[in-house]
């Protein structure tokens, strides 16, 4: 564990920010990972996997092992997936949008019945 600790300390040290900013970053508690480097103790697993995801840019076989660039190399496949990541967000833009449209419709509705029911209560 003592290699994956000097990794994520790396990380830090390269995004120029401190442990601490990372912990709060990745949404950790205070100490988590400080107090495992100062005391060169393990870490949850669910840490690693968040480091990855909030830091894509890093290698995870580097994370892990120490093995290879700390960096990840860009590939066709990592823009291929990046692609159709930004389809798939705009056409949930696009759903976002429809719903919103639904929502003010229905709110209106819901107001002309509102007056109606409170017509027909006035009534009797």
């Amino acid at each position: 564990m003592k290699s994956i600790l000097l990794q994520i300390a790396k990380i830090a040290e390269n995004e120029r920010i401190s442990i601490g900013a990372l912990e709060r970053k990745i949404g950790a508690s205070k100490g988590v990972l400080s107090r495992a480097i100062g005391n060169s103790t393990d870490i949850q697993a669910k840490w690693l996997q968040v480091i990855v995801e909030s830091y894509p840019s890093y290698n995870p076989e580097w994370l892990i092992t120490g093995i290879g660039s700390m960096l990840r190399e860009s590939k066709k496949e990592d823009v291929l997936v990046t692609v159709e990541k930004t389809k798939q967000v705009n056409a949930d833009s696009g759903t976002l949008s429809y719903l919103v449209d639904k929502i003010e419709s229905l709110s209106a509705e819901n107001a002309l019945l509102k007056k109606e029911i409170s017509y027909i209560k006035k009534q009797k």
